[in-house]
């Protein structure tokens, strides 16, 4: 017997632009993600977003290579069609069914129990969000247990988030193949055309087609069989040991991590038993995340390529630039982040769940709005013009947060003087540098905000009208610190009768090292009003 299937019943709750609510089969859900008519999945939580994106990007791609056709089904039976062809040995669907009573053969994301043996699966999960990859052992910020009364849909959810993003848990616990270890996390980054999360699906869906030669090409010593390697890694048995090498897989297969199965057929109280591994579902330990996976960015290091791993700062303008432009350590942007065929206004898209040891350290997204011209003028190459305007406008940031840092903590300090008349630098204490730290941040979060869209007006634009934009940049940021500058004074403590000489000192040698460093090109002793 199998129940509840993707294919056939109406398992997804989606919330259409217009407002209204339906009802509908995964086939409909890609029929009207190509019309762009889904305003969001009702029961998709936010961390679940980028593995579900994903899935569908991957599955759609996998049907249409299988079918050897680039022309993408418009309508709901059409998608039926080109799915069930993924599956073609088994007629009755069992592996799009979420309840499978045959354990021998698939069902959705659960991988067939050799002989039908279940002993092995001991654990017992009773709502999705126990199932889901998220760890929430302190039962703080997000809740354990709390899907009480969860639908179909939170279990489908649930189960493509747990086996295509899930990280090492232990012994047993095996994390999926497409990132760098089990405790790295699979970075996101691709571009969004105009329009909802259905232009953006279907734009990868394209991208993916387009450039299905060139991935198996540069994979070829990892994927040797092509397109006729296993893509729904789901359909194969697995005992928990022998590892499957990736030469048996499609360069698009969608990975499977864990042993589970979905027991009992009532919708109302749906159970899930699962067991552990003695090894990875893939052997792809060496390749350290280079797997071909279109969305992650790479980098290069002393022995190859790897995926990159999102650390808790996420994704800010300095990890951004390393990822679009490639200016430092070998970084490599992703297949989906270049332009495709005729896109016009964009957004490049950043996500990851970051992930530590037994924790998970919080999901870091970021959307950046440009045009087709800015897009078109990333990429890989480091000797970009863009590339270079970014790398040297971060180092003057960086040049110029160092110097307001040291100015506060003087500041902090009373800016005491040496013999000679000049400031002593070394005089600064802990508390004071502690201080300046917190100001140091807020400025940092500042030029956050504005990195981007000040860098995208350089577009295009070549001598004297570029280094009037250049010299605009610096302008602003110092006058920025400069207000950070005097905003930090009145947190400072009075040192006596000489407080108005500190700041007086301060400010002045604030203000001749940023002429000196040409930050700043005309003397002003006002502050100006940056917006």
């Amino acid at each position: 017997m199998c129940k509840f299937n993707l294919l056939v019943d109406d398992l997804f709750v989606v919330k259409c632009l217009d407002g209204e609510h339906k009802s509908i089969s995964l086939p409909a859900v890609y029929e009207l993600l190509w019309r762009d008519e889904i305003s969001s999945f009702d029961g998709l939580r936010p961390h679940q977003w980028q593995s579900w994106h994903c899935f569908l990007v991957q599955c759609g791609a996998l049907a249409l290579l299988r079918r050897d056709s680039d022309l993408i089904p418009e309508s709901e039976e059409g998608w039926r069609e080109v799915l069930r062809g993924l599956t073609s040995d088994f007629p009755n669907d069992e592996p799009w069914c979420l309840y499978v009573e045959d354990a021998e053969k698939p069902a959705f994301m659960q991988v067939p129990v050799p002989d039908g043996c279940m002993p092995a699966y001991k654990s017992v999960v009773s709502t999705p969000d126990d199932l889901d990859m998220l760890v929430t052992a302190k039962n703080h910020d997000v809740k354990q247990h709390c899907a009480q009364r969860p639908t179909v849909d939170h279990w489908i959810y649930s189960l493509v988030s747990l086996q295509t993003m899930e990280g090492f848990l232990g012994s047993g616990n095996y994390g999926a193949s497409r990132m760098n270890g089990g405790f790295s996390n699979r970075c996101f980054m691709g571009l969004a055309p105009a329009g909802g999360v259905g232009a953006h699906l279907i734009r990868d869906i394209k991208v993916l087609l387009a450039n299905y030669d060139d991935v198996a090409n540069s994979y070829k010593p990892t994927y040797g069989g092509g397109n006729c390697g296993a893509g729904l890694v789901w359909l194969l048995p697995w005992d928990g040991t022998g590892p499957l090498p990736t030469q048996s897989l499609h360069p698009y297969y969608i990975d499977v991590c864990r042993r589970v199965r979905v027991i009992g057929n009532n919708a109302d109280a749906l159970l899930v038993k699962t067991a552990g591994s003695k090894k990875e579902r893939i052997d792809a330990k060496a390749l350290n995340g280079n797997t071909g996976d279109p969305w992650a960015p790479l980098v290069h290091e002393k022995d190859g390529f790897k995926s990159i791993t999102i650390t808790s700062a996420g994704f800010d303008y300095r990890m951004v630039c390393r990822l679009l432009f490639g200016w430092e350590s070998g970084y490599q942007a992703s297949l989906m982040s270049e332009p495709y065929q005729a896109e016009k206004d964009t957004q490049i898209v950043f996500c990851a769940l970051v992930r530590g040891q037994g924790k998970t350290e919080g999901l870091r997204q970021r959307r950046i709005p440009m045009t087709l011209a800015v897009a078109r003028v990333m990429g890989r190459k480091s000797e970009s013009t863009l590339g270079k305007t970014a790398a040297g406008r971060v180092k003057t940031v960086s040049d110029i947060q160092k110097h307001l840092r040291r100015c506060i903590a003087l500041q902090s300090a009373g800016a005491p003087g040496l013999d000679d008349g000049k400031l002593d630098f070394n005089a600064a204490g802990d508390g004071d540098r502690e201080r300046a730290q917190v100001f140091s941040e807020a400025y940092d979060q500042y030029i956050d905000s504005i990195f981007f869209d000040e860098l995208w007006k350089v577009v295009g634009l070549s001598g004297k009208e570029f280094d009037e934009i250049e010299q605009q940049w610096k302008q602003k940021i110092t006058r920025k610190a400069e207000i950070f500058l005097d905003q930090s004074a009145g947190c400072m403590p009075r040192r006596g009768y000489l407080h108005r000489g500190t700041r007086a000192k301060v400010k002045n040698f604030f203000l001749a090292f940023a002429r000196k460093n040409a930050w700043l090109i005309e003397p002003a002793n006002r502050v100006e009003e940056v917006k």
